[in-house]
């Protein structure tokens, strides 16, 4: 997967707040473009904090690294906002939203590791199946039980 950033005016625009501090966070909000124009507030995609943002830390700045992309929000650890790719908004926010209740360490890996391997179509399958389902936190912890029952 190329995670190389793209934004411009035929792309819907998404940005990563960073707020620093003793509990640091991150959110990924999808802001109003000209390809989304019934955005007209940020909506929220997805958002990491505490401790579970602390122990993916260092695999999202090497991620982000890899992606060639100089402003590396997490490694910074001042507060912020960075533009990224649509293919990035989407895989962040699938990982924000798929780690954000986990609370086992040794879980947290593997799910994090599976959705970075994942085709730009899969995790857009993955994304976009919660807002449709009654119990839309059954689809991620679907998600979450895939990846980590799999070898």
């Amino acid at each position: 997967m190329h995670l190389a950033d793209h934004t411009g005016a035929s792309n819907p625009q998404n940005e990563l707040r960073v707020a620093a501090g003793s509990m640091s966070s991150c959110e990924l909000w999808q802001v109003g473009s000209p390809v989304s124009p019934q955005i007209t507030v940020p909506k929220g995609l997805g958002g990491l904090k505490g401790r579970n943002l602390f122990l993916i830390e260092h695999g999202l700045s090497r991620w982000f690294r890899e992606a060639g992309n100089r402003s590396d929000p997490v490694a910074i650890r001042t507060a912020g906002i960075v533009q990224v790719d649509e293919c990035v908004a989407l895989t962040l926010g699938l990982l924000f939203r798929s780690l954000a209740p986990v609370r086992s360490c040794a879980s947290m890996i593997p799910v994090a590791k599976g959705i970075k391997e994942m085709e730009e179509e899969e995790a857009a399958y993955w994304m976009g199946m919660p807002p449709y389902r009654r119990n839309p936190q059954r689809v991620l912890m679907a998600l979450r039980n895939l990846l980590t029952t799999t070898k």
